[in-house]
């Protein structure tokens, strides 16, 4: 039997000498014989302190939570501050955004509520995943494999020992954190542990990573030489089962999710400095990514400019004042600075107070709020300061006592607001809304959107009832598959994507599959959209099934295209987009939207409209294609000089019948008049206005008859 030294002991098993004497003191492992003044330990002791070292990281189970996790910038110790403002200007609120949620330290305080958190950062998105998903995780299979992983002396080379061992860490540790983030890897893909799962454990090793590695205090750069390697000790994260099904988690810019979102309160924290997140933490995002690149330099980078932030740029005021500008909330809550020091050094301020104010202000009423304490005298629990815009507080104008503070906008009631097709279909009027809903009746009782194609025109009218008419049955009948199925149609969706193994860029981010923005996804997605493309031109069963089907075709497809051949089958390619953010946020408003209206969708010609059968009360919607116009509905359907002048007879009849109508058309495209509608305009009383000229030279004009 071999003996091996304490020191080699500790070395092997990546452990510190303090933890083995705390095992020895806890009556957990035994002190071996001394032979020579020294202690050597056989390899039945050995494993006796890997033994005890699995049931301490069982027993340590639920000990790390978002407090103890450090991160630049973090909020977690002002968290309860951060909500009690929230209760006092939004009352009774009941969802929560954290657009810079970094590792979700803040959002901690809101856990009862619905929660948007999102960070740019795929290091940090695991994090959130870990915390705040709803998917169910098993406590006890997690706890065990954290124990195996402490347990693990791999002695392979991997790419982390190879790029990061003997500088980040020592070659042992290293060793054992490229084994551990493998695994994980292989055991997420062969479906032994789920998404949320996949988040612990990594979320686990990046944790124990920040203990073990070799720097001062952020991953710009390693200790030169350092006196000893710290080990690596994994602990499980305080994750719960209970978290609420309705929260989401996202990995992207936070200026474009927020346009896309609503909450009630919105928290926006973003960096205010040229400090790159992207670069103090770039070897965390390195290992989260696993997409196992050639870092580069002394500090061994790995490739980060598709997560540079904007705020840490020169401009950033700008970025910050669009941000505030499309945030949807009722009271946005905006964290001060804690030190300013102008524009001169690295550190110094890219986003001031100044500009944060000047942003909130064009929002709405503004207030200043500081946690106990921190704003003025200790008599103060908290002190709350109205703003007049042109008068700033002068703690804020001197940069002093800021810390934990934070800029309080009360945006008022929330408007309602527009609502876009769930595909985007070429010719939709969804841009030009705001220029054509004022001209519409203030209500009516049942309005026809007629050439209805995404129906983005119905949806946002005031009526009592819609009628969507078009001559694709197949959009319409998509349409009403949706309608009838409601929220269990995104669920189908969710499960098809997953199913085909589709890319899920909302989630992981384009850099996770290799690739930029600007390459898209379609060469990822290429195998995978054939196959589901083929299974859907077998199906028979028009069922909620084979419309999920056809609209995640869509929407994975090139430009969104309902294209068929003439036998009927499917046939677009696959396209450079997935179901993003922008896809999913217009599927489930639109959804909701169909819940709040009385709807019907007619796949039928207008020829077939019975003019006899309506009444006053009745208002008509007309966007034709345009003749010369290269789009999806002139190639598959034709539309010609005669169907226009067929439409104009229908438009003539609706008038003498003292029915209302507003045609969308286009006078002139390419220079060229369109004759048909000009000869039209020359009689009787209608009314026109040019709504805009596009990029084609095309005149778009609304015709009215009332």
């Amino acid at each position: 039997m071999g003996y091996i030294g304490t020191s080699a002991l500790i070395k092997s098993l990546g452990i510190s000498k303090k933890m083995l004497y705390s095992l020895i003191d806890s009556g957990e492992v035994s002190i071996p014989v001394k032979r020579g003044g020294r202690y050597w330990w056989s390899e039945q002791e050995a494993t006796a302190i890997v033994c005890a070292l699995a049931r301490k990281s069982t027993r340590d189970a639920l000990a790390f939570d978002q407090e103890e996790k450090r991160y630049l910038g973090g909020k977690a110790k002002y968290s309860e501050f951060i909500r009690a403002t929230a209760e006092q200007f939004c009352p009774g609120f009941e969802s929560f955004a954290d657009y810079f949620a970094g590792v979700g330290g803040s959002a901690a305080a809101f856990s009862d509520k619905i929660l948007i958190v999102n960070d740019l950062l795929y290091s940090s998105y695991v994090f959130l995943q870990a915390w705040y998903a709803s998917e169910n995780i098993d406590m006890h299979k997690l706890s065990h494999q954290i124990a195996e992983y402490n347990r693990v002396m791999p002695g392979g080379e991997n790419y982390v020992s190879e790029y990061f061992g003997g500088k980040y860490f020592g070659p042992a540790v290293a060793r054992k954190i490229g084994y551990i983030r493998e695994d994980i890897e292989e055991k997420f893909s062969c479906a032994q542990i789920n998404a949320r799962e996949r988040a612990v454990l990594i979320a686990s090793l990046l944790h124990a990573m920040d203990e073990a590695a070799n720097i001062y205090a952020h991953y710009d750069t390693f200790k030169s030489a350092p006196v000893k390697w710290n080990p690596l000790e994994l602990h499980m994260l305080a994750v719960f089962n209970e978290n609420n099904p309705e929260n989401r988690i996202f990995n992207t810019d936070a200026n474009m999710l927020a346009a896309y979102t609503y909450s009630d309160v919105a928290y926006l924290d973003p960096p205010i400095d040229s400090r790159q997140y992207s670069d103090i933490y770039h070897l965390p995002e390195n290992i989260a990514m696993w997409n196992k690149p050639v870092p580069k330099g002394k500090a061994m980078k790995s490739p980060r400019g598709h997560i540079k932030s904007l705020y840490c740029k020169k401009g950033a005021g700008e970025v910050f004042a669009q941000l505030v500008a499309q945030c949807k909330a009722k009271v946005i809550l905006a964290a001060l600075p804690e030190k300013q020091e102008g524009r001169g050094s690295r550190s110094s301020a890219k986003l001031t107070v100044e500009e944060m104010l000047a942003a909130m202000r064009m929002k709405g009423s503004v207030h200043i709020a500081f946690p106990p304490f921190a704003g003025g005298g200790e008599n103060d629990a908290q002190m709350l300061l109205s703003y007049e815009f042109k008068k700033i507080p002068e703690q804020i104008r001197e940069n002093t006592n800021l810390k934990g503070g934070l800029i309080v906008c009360c945006c008022g009631e929330r408007q309602a607001e527009l609502v876009d097709s769930p595909i985007n279909f070429t010719g939709g009027k969804y841009r030009e809304l705001e220029r054509i809903l004022p001209y519409f009746p203030a209500q009516c009782k049942r309005f026809w959107d007629v050439f209805a194609g995404g129906c983005s025109v119905g949806l946002n009218a005031v009526a009592q009832e819609v009628v969507f008419v078009d001559q694709d049955a197949v959009v319409m009948a998509l349409f009403e598959a949706m309608q009838v199925s409601g929220s269990a149609f995104i669920r189908e969706v969710e499960q098809i994507i997953g199913e085909y193994a589709l890319s899920r860029s909302w989630e992981y981010g384009y850099a996770y599959y290799g690739v930029s923005a600007e390459e898209g996804l379609a060469n990822v997605n290429k195998e995978a959209y054939a196959k589901l493309r083929e299974d859907f031109n077998q199906e028979t069963l028009q069922d909620m099934h084979y419309y999920a089907m056809l609209y995640v075709l869509l929407v994975y497809g090139f430009n969104n295209m309902p294209r068929f051949n003439r036998a009927g089958e499917f046939n677009l390619p696959v396209g450079k987009r997935d179901w993003n953010i922008s896809m999913q946020t217009k599927l489930q408003a639109f959804l909701q939207r169909l819940e709040q209206r009385q709807v019907n969708f007619c796949p039928m010609d207008f020829r077939r409209i019975d003019v006899s059968a309506l009444s006053q009360e009745d208002f008509l919607y007309f966007d034709p294609p345009y003749i010369g116009a290269e789009t999806y509905y002139n190639r598959q359907l034709g539309w010609s000089a005669q169907d226009e002048r067929e439409l104009m007879a229908l438009l003539d009849r609706l008038d003498a019948y003292g029915i209302r109508y507003a045609l969308s058309a286009v006078r002139s495209y390419g220079g060229e008049a369109n004759e048909v509608l000009e000869q039209w305009l020359a009689h009787g009383t209608k009314t026109h206005r040019i709504i805009r000229r596009d990029a084609q030279d095309a005149e778009k004009v609304l015709v009215l008859n009332y």
